[in-house]
């Protein structure tokens, strides 16, 4: 009987650990995690519900590669309405030290044609489109946006004040 107490007391303190690292953690998320002596499998758990916390309840995907390439998707459906947060990241290959990341919002609305886009990478690269067949037809600046599709749920604030 005080084994299986010992045991439940054990996973109970592991799984507060990683609530608590859900909330802490900062980008390159995979990086950071991994630097702070994070197992591959406790990774996936923090940063699926990172993800699920941040973006709300989605079906989530994890993929590490050999070369320690890191793939998170979140994929959201509701009334036709779809969105897809894609998390990359990577060591550069000229510095296995320096990591790089980006990261996509995908999303189609049943009511707009084509798809939508936000983008955003290590190096402060953002982009803002409407598309259609993987072709960029308007790219605009982060304060126009909303000028031209007269649309307040494509929310970019949540998205570019990502950590």
């Amino acid at each position: 009987m005080k084994s299986k107490i010992r045991r439940i007391l054990k996973e109970d303190i592991h799984q507060m650990m990683l609530d608590k690292m859900s909330k802490m953690v900062r980008l390159p998320y995979y990086d950071f995690l991994k630097k702070n002596g994070i197992t591959d499998d406790d990774a996936e758990i923090i940063l699926t519900k990172h993800f699920k916390d941040k973006f709300g309840d989605g079906e989530v995907t994890f993929e590490i590669k050999p070369s320690d390439e890191v793939k998170i998707k979140l994929f959201k459906s509701d009334d036709g309405n779809s969105t897809l947060y894609e998390y990359r990241e990577y060591s550069t290959d000229y510095d296995d030290d320096d990591i790089a990341w980006s990261f996509y919002k995908t999303f189609r609305y049943e009511d707009l044609s084509g798809r939508f886009f936000y983008y955003i990478d290590d190096e402060g690269k953002k982009e803002y489109c409407w598309s259609q067949e993987n072709t960029c037809y308007d790219n605009y600046n982060l304060n126009n946006w909303n000028d031209h599709h007269n649309v307040e749920s494509l929310n970019k604030n949540e998205f570019f004040n990502i950590k």
